[in-house]
């Protein structure tokens, strides 16, 4: 007498059983192929695909072949598919499929694209109205006859003709954000307030999320955006996404350029010289260019010492004093320390 039994498999278990690979941990990378995206709504899209090898499911997508975001699967399989969701209405999006083996290998997929599905208009109301209770030139009401049908009750029906309709939508279709006024590049003092703002129009609520250089500013979700005492580190390019229950865009960039005040790191120092010597006093300053530069003598300014160095010839007592430099640029003036020059003057030979 024979015995034997049916077993119901998985398509993967079967392929392991036919091509005698259970419990065997492979460490090539498993190959990736049939990829497919399907069942693609103005949300979501399902992506398929088969592998050689028992291993998990990941999905990288975005709106470019960088990708940005992924969904996982960790059981180990051979017939893949994972869904994406939370994706943009009437967008095309690059996808690339993935799997890890046992042995944490992984296989990659080529880069494919779809684009999801215009978005759904909800059912609108039609209305109809007559002017000044009358009906309008060209509709026809046929007489309505009713009956009664056994009960006591009357029943009738006619239909209502007309040579031109009117359709009124009540409310609008939903409409997706649209910007009308993009924020504006800008150039600011170091220590002052920045604001950018965006207008845009769309079915609301309208939700905003604020990004610097690409990374979302946390607590930044209204339509403009203000950042107090700006330093260097706020330079860049700043944006936002908006987003409704239709779909969502994007403003350009606005760049911010922070204008550095001007900082002295080397001051003119002070010069002990004999009459006759030419004597030089420089400065070394730093800050957003073009920087400028007056040369004073005890406060007054000196005529045509506009250079980072000034030098005096032919020195005599009555050039001696404290110099001293003012550099300015858009941002902020400074003063330099005082330099002072002393002038040894010998003595005079008289006639006895």
């Amino acid at each position: 007498m024979n015995y034997f039994r049916a077993e119901l498999h998985p398509a993967d278990v079967l392929d392991a059983i036919r091509t005698d690979s259970i419990g065997v941990v492979p460490t090539n990378a498993p190959i990736v192929t049939n990829v497919t995206a399907g069942s693609i709504t103005a949300s979501s899209a399902t992506i398929t695909w088969t592998t050689d090898q028992s291993s998990d499911s990941i999905v990288e997508y975005g709106l470019t072949a960088r990708y940005g975001s992924a969904t996982t699967n960790t059981t180990p399989i051979y017939y893949h598919t994972l869904t994406i969701t939370g994706l943009s209405a009437n967008t095309t999006y690059h996808d690339r499929a993935e799997s890890r083996n046992a042995s944490n290998s992984l296989g990659v997929s080529g880069d494919y694209v779809f684009t999801t599905l215009a978005a759904s208009v909800s059912d609108v109301i039609v209305e109809s109205y007559l002017p000044n209770g009358t009906l309008n030139s060209g509709v026809t009401v046929p007489t309505v006859k009713f009956a009664t049908n056994g009960v006591g009750s009357l029943s009738g029906s006619a239909r209502m003709y007309s040579d031109a309709i009117k359709f009124v939508y009540v409310p609008p279709p939903p409409s997706a954000p649209l910007i009308a006024t993009q924020p504006q590049s800008q150039t600011i003092n170091q220590g002052n307030t920045v604001t950018f703002s965006v207008v845009a129009s769309g079915t609301a609520p309208l939700t905003c999320q604020w990004k610097h250089a690409g990374t979302n500013l946390a607590g930044a979700t209204d339509s403009s955006f203000t950042k107090v005492n700006v330093q260097p580190s706020d330079t860049g390019t700043y944006a936002v996404g908006i987003t409704n229950s239709v779909g969502g865009t994007n403003s350009g960039n606005a760049t911010l350029t922070v204008n550095l005040p001007t900082t002295i790191t080397a001051q003119p120092q002070s010069v002990t010289t004999n009459a006759g010597a030419n004597v030089t006093f420089s400065v070394t300053a730093t800050g957003t260019a073009p920087l400028s530069y007056r040369w004073q003598l005890e406060g007054a300014d000196i005529p045509g010492a506009t250079g980072s160095s000034y030098t005096r010839t032919n020195v005599q007592s009555g050039d001696a004093g404290a110099y001293s430099v003012i550099v300015s640029n858009v941002a902020a003036a400074v003063t330099s320390a005082d330099a002072v020059l002393s002038v040894l003057v010998p003595p005079a030979i008289t006639a006895a």
